[in-house]
């Protein structure tokens, strides 16, 4: 039997400073192509788990314990040269704000280019070709949007600069923090199928974080329920909310 892509193990979380634990003991796996929610209300510590799953959180604030395996390589003790090597290229997340996650100053294409230039030896005419690439797998097919500025986009445009620039390296985990929070209703829907049709023909794994349980069933029937420091899995399609 095939070990899983990520595996959590007795991840603890506490503030360093006030000594509050924000959770305690959470474990779970995640197999390849698979998608897994983390379901739980503002503060529940959602994107925080997220971040010590990518090793974000800073030390000197937060205590992190337990094992974060990637492909078998444990993540808690790696390197920061090898972590910087692994985000992005095998491991990466998508933001809530856009805006706050791309670049006012550079193109659209070269924000994706340097990405790529982190994780390869690619001269520069691939660079572009594959930062065009991702931008057509995401619908963003007109050339406009290789050379535009984040503030020539639309809400919905800006979101899949975000999710092309996650996927630049082809990574085999998907961490979405609440990927449609600042778009309308419409541009959610459109957003939540590109989603879905990147996972199916990329073979993508997801954590799809949320505090919708609604937004769960285009993708999964598992999720992760976080509430007052603990996690306990759930089966979407037997609960109701």
């Amino acid at each position: 039997m095939s070990q899983p892509l990520l595996k959590v193990r007795d991840l603890t979380i506490r503030h360093r400073s006030s000594d509050r634990l924000l959770f305690e003991g959470i474990s779970f796996e995640l197999e390849a192509s698979e998608t897994l929610g983390i379901l739980g209300a503002s503060g529940s510590g959602k994107t925080t788990l997220a971040r010590a799953i990518l090793r974000l959180l800073p030390p000197a604030v937060w205590h992190v314990s337990g094992s974060i395996q990637l492909d078998g390589i444990e993540l808690s003790t790696a390197q920061e040269r090898d972590l910087r090597q692994m985000r992005g290229a095998r491991i990466t997340m998508v933001s809530q704000e856009p805006e706050l996650a791309l670049n006012p100053v550079l193109s659209v294409g070269k924000q994706i280019e340097e990405v790529l230039k982190a994780h390869f030896p690619l001269s520069q005419k691939a660079c572009q070709e594959q930062a065009k690439a991702a931008l057509a797998a995401v619908g963003l097919t007109d050339s406009r949007f290789y050379r535009a500025s984040v503030q020539e986009l639309s809400g919905g445009e800006r979101q899949r600069v975000v999710v092309a620039q996650a996927l630049a390296a082809k990574p085999s985990v998907l961490i979405l923090d609440e990927p449609t929070s600042a778009v309308d209703t419409i541009t959610q829907a459109e957003v939540l199928q590109l989603l879905k049709q990147l996972r199916d023909t990329l073979k993508l794994a997801f954590l799809f974080i949320t505090h919708n349980p609604a937004l769960l069933n285009e993708f999964t029937t598992r999720a992760l329920l976080m509430r007052e420091g603990t996690a306990r899995e759930l089966n979407l399609s037997c609960e109701s909310f």
